[in-house]
């Protein structure tokens, strides 16, 4: 699939989005799916977001978890930057 996004709100309504240049969904294990060049953008608090790029990694449908396995950028609007090997995100438990 080219062009894939995960869009949604969290708990508190604030919307954040998720995209990849590229999806592969296995066919042994259709809730899991490897993305391919991510980026996104996540709430932090109000007003205040984190953009987010990372290689490749793999997003789980059935839990609605996003597994970095590569090396990640995450950028704050308030202007931080953080630098990751790897990451693991529970899009159900963002506020």
């Amino acid at each position: 699939m080219a062009d894939p996004k995960l869009e949604g709100f969290t708990r508190d309504n604030r919307p954040y989005r998720v995209h990849a240049a590229q999806a592969i969904q296995s066919m042994s294990d259709p809730d899991r799916i490897e993305l391919k060049k991510i980026t996104g953008r996540l709430p932090i608090s109000d007003g205040n977001w984190a953009d987010v790029t990372a290689d490749e990694g793999f997003y789980n449908r059935d839990k609605n978890t996003l597994d970095i396995k590569s090396k990640m950028i995450v950028t704050t609007t308030n202007g931080m930057t953080a630098k990751l090997a790897s990451a693991f995100v529970e899009m159900k438990k963002l506020r």
